[in-house]
């Protein structure tokens, strides 16, 4: 007797005894699907670490100094240890440093005490990370002295005085300019002072502003003055946001070697 065999759709009628026979017939007994009773375990998907990834850098990390476990070998940990640890804090204060590097007095003290407002509680984390995966323990005492330190500097950065003194903005004095009668459509000659320690550093910094279209000329200490001056001239317009990108550069220049930026003045033009 033929056999029938319907796919999909369509019904087929198969011959008997031919082996799609047999094939269908064993087909039609009933199959009871089994479900194990532990699932089976997911494939972790691996890590990625994106060096050249600003925003990902510290994650990345945190992720290493994680995947420490005090059964590895003493030179491993101590590796891991110089590389994530100790590493992250030396180039941090490396850059606290190189941020204060051109100011002095109380503003030094800031700059250094700003800086570590951030470097020292993402230090923390890293350091009790490294703990917790060696020692299997956090060590409170010295999470609680960072935190401590951390608040100190907080401190000095919110109490501290300034030793700078007051800068009068340059909209001001364009507009002292414009009140003393000053067309201020007009080119004037403006002249920029800036003082340095050395003749080098002056003569090096006037080589620098002549390039960049300035006439500068230095000049000796004097009476009560104990740097040498540079006095670099451009003709141009008093205009207020013009002269203040001119201030950030010449402070820049200034503070490059270890001179001061001193203001500018110009002569009424009518």
């Amino acid at each position: 007797m033929n056999s029938k065999i319907k796919i999909g759709g369509v019904v087929f009628e198969v011959p008997a005894g031919s082996s799609a026979s047999e094939q269908a017939q064993d087909d039609s007994r009933q199959r009871i699907a089994s479900k194990p009773e532990t699932p089976e375990a997911l494939e972790e998907t691996p890590y990625i670490y994106r060096p050249n990834d600003g925003f990902q850098s510290a994650v990345d990390e945190a992720r290493a100094i994680a995947s420490i476990s005090s059964d590895q070998k003493p030179w491993v940990i101590k590796t891991w240890f110089i590389l994530f640890v100790i590493g992250p804090l030396v180039y941090g204060q490396l850059f606290a440093l190189a941020l204060a590097q051109h100011r002095h007095g109380w503003d030094w003290v800031r700059a250094i005490a700003g800086a570590n407002v951030l470097i020292l509680p993402i230090w923390t984390l890293y350091y009790n990370i490294w703990r917790r995966r060696v020692k299997k323990e956090a060590l409170p005492a010295l999470t609680i002295f960072l935190f401590a330190l951390t608040l100190a500097c907080a401190a000095i950065v919110l109490l501290a005085k300034s030793d700078a003194p007051a800068v009068v903005s340059d909209a001001a004095v364009v507009e002292q300019l414009r009140s003393s009668g000053s067309d201020l459509s007009k080119p004037h000659s403006i002249e920029f002072y800036l003082y340095f320690p050395t003749e080098s550093k002056a003569q090096w910094a006037a080589r620098r502003l002549e390039y960049q279209g300035f006439h500068a000329a230095v000049s000796p200490p004097e009476a009560g003055i104990p740097e040498w001056r540079l006095l670099a001239t451009r003709i141009m317009q008093p205009d207020p946001k013009e002269l203040a990108d001119l201030r950030a550069m010449l402070d820049d220049l200034a503070g490059s070697q270890g001179g001061v930026y001193d203001g500018w003045e110009a002569a009424i033009v009518r």
